[in-house]
């Protein structure tokens, strides 16, 4: 009878250190997946940012260049400021 009860008593601490290997191995598995989703979801917002920095970026230099085409064709503008325009689109067009 002792002898039936170590047994089952080793089978049920052997049972129970798989179980808790498998937890563990679980848990760190979740873990590794939690630090990739985090780094994916970093480098997704950087991506991110950086293209509405670029948007931002081209847009404002459009309204400038807009600008400068519209003060270069208006007859009224004194000619300083049309030379100022004109030296703009021509950084603009040579950095291109």
């Amino acid at each position: 009878m002792v002898s039936s009860y170590l047994q089952f008593l080793q089978a049920q601490t052997h049972a129970s250190k798989m179980k808790l290997e498998y937890m563990r191995k679980r848990e760190e598995r979740e873990e590794r997946d939690s630090q990739q989703r985090r780094e994916l979801e970093r480098l997704k917002m950087e991506r991110e940012r950086a293209e509405f920095d670029h948007k931002q970026s081209s847009a404002n230099t459009k309204q400038k260049a807009d600008r400068a085409i519209e003060l270069l064709g208006n007859d009224k503008v004194d000619a300083t400021v049309k030379q100022a325009a004109s030296e703009f689109l021509k950084r603009l067009f040579s950095s291109d």
